[in-house]
């Protein structure tokens, strides 16, 4: 029940902004920073491909899809603006998309939680998850808060990466 609530509180937070800020002019610098350390990989405005072979703690991507190839090993993988897809033969920890859907394929892994904000848990026959499984999905006013929440990240440039050493 608590993560629900999270779920909840999380969209309520997101949501709220994005209507309210929806007829201003877009920003000169974004409104929030994701920060990723040195070892791990970030994109901003395309899809981030993990090869197989790799190993790391967060794969990040906003605007674009997170994609972990058979190898792949990621402890997070979180997708702002975009979906994760773990592909056969890949393991994740945790996965994260906001704005989009999560997919586990056939043969595809995640050991723990698995949330899809703004969209939809794609879980194939013969794909795993191990933990918690969370999507919030709404539609106000005709409007799918996903597609809301996905325009808003890529028309404004909401946010950015910032690497920590």
């Amino acid at each position: 029940m608590r993560t629900a609530l999270t779920s909840l509180a999380l969209a309520a937070a997101l949501a709220a902004p994005a209507a309210h800020r929806a007829a201003e002019p877009p920003r000169d610098k974004a409104d929030c920073a994701i920060q990723v350390g040195a070892g791990d990989l970030a994109a901003q405005g395309k899809d981030l491909v993990v090869e197989g072979g790799r190993k790391l703690h967060q794969a990040v991507a906003l605007s674009g899809d997170v994609v972990l190839k058979a190898g792949a090993d990621v402890e997070e993988a979180a997708a702002l603006g975009g979906s994760v897809v773990v592909e056969a033969g890949a393991r994740a920890g945790k996965v994260l998309a906001v704005g989009g859907d999560v997919r586990v394929e056939a043969g595809g892994r995640v050991s723990g939680e698995a949330t899809a904000f703004g969209g939809k848990l794609r879980i194939a026959p013969g794909g795993e998850v191990g933990g918690a499984q969370n999507a919030l999905d709404l539609s106000l006013n005709g409007v799918e808060l996903g597609k809301r929440v996905k325009a808003e990240i890529r028309a404004r440039g909401l946010c950015r990466v910032e690497r920590k050493d």
